[in-house]
């Protein structure tokens, strides 16, 4: 009746790319450090109880599903976790965001240890270590364009927008409107971060050289030596080159109330 995944973003993916297309009603106990797709959704972090009336009670929300799709001759991986054969393309799931640069960076040198112990402020000595590491070259094709030449720190591809801290990085993005918003982020300098981090807060969706925001179905990503990738927190390798897709409505969410009515308009 309906699937509950009890843990981290990472956990809900792993159990989501399961329940993608099944018809099955996921349920989400968050357990993690951020537990971003439950804040996205609107539902209970910290009363597991709430959460689990939630699971077995509460309405259906069908909500969009991303898809990222390593090229095997770029890619290497300790273990393979997607669709695929090891000689054919590898297929991951996320639901919250995917990134690749600066942002997979920092998941990789947050210490597990400290997240236990502090929560989701574990993640800023990396941040600060990897804040000024050298820009990236980057060709960028969004839905099938040519392609634009760009220089950055990260690239974020994302299905919901809001993170932890109130911090709302992608304001237009919602879980179930059939697209991915993408932010290109390449401050050059500590001025240019200080720039980019005001624009942040004020949920601007204006794109400068710093920060430049696109709307799409799907996404191709090409760079110019191999970045970490991360899927919902999750590092699951390096590349060179990367292709996501949305997938609309693919999997079936039970939250309290549904889809909201600002999600509606």
């Amino acid at each position: 009746d309906v699937v509950c995944a009890f843990g981290g973003d990472g956990t809900v993916r792993a159990v989501a790319q399961e329940m993608i297309g099944t018809g099955v009603p996921t349920g989400l106990l968050p357990g993690g450090t951020g537990n971003l797709l439950a804040r996205n959704l609107d539902l209970p972090t910290d009363d597991l109880a709430r959460a689990v009336t939630v699971a077995l009670t509460g309405r259906n929300r069908h909500i969009d599903a991303g898809w990222l799709t390593l090229d095997p001759g770029d890619s290497h991986l300790d273990e393979h976790v997607g669709e695929g054969s090891s000689t054919g393309p590898r297929r991951h799931a996320f639901l919250v965001m995917a990134g690749l640069g600066l942002d997979a960076a920092i998941m990789e040198d947050t210490s597990e240890r400290l997240k236990a112990r502090i929560g989701w402020t574990a993640y800023v000595p990396a941040g600060l270590k990897n804040l000024l590491v050298e820009r990236f070259q980057a060709r960028v094709s969004i839905d099938g364009a040519p392609p634009m030449t760009v220089r950055a720190r990260t690239v974020l591809i994302g299905n919901c927008g809001k993170l932890t801290g109130g911090i709302n990085l992608m304001p237009d993005a919602e879980p179930d409107d059939g697209t991915l918003d993408v932010v290109v982020i390449a401050p050059k300098g500590l001025a240019a971060w200080v720039s980019v981090a005001a624009r942040v807060l004020a949920k601007s969706g204006r794109s400068t050289q710093t920060l430049d925001r696109y709307r799409c179905r799907a996404i191709e990503v090409h760079v110019d030596h191999d970045q970490l990738i991360e899927l919902d927190g999750d590092i699951i390798g390096e590349a060179r080159h990367i292709e996501v897709e949305v997938q609309p409505r693919a999997l079936i969410v039970r939250t309290e109330r549904g889809r909201t009515a600002a999600a509606t308009a």
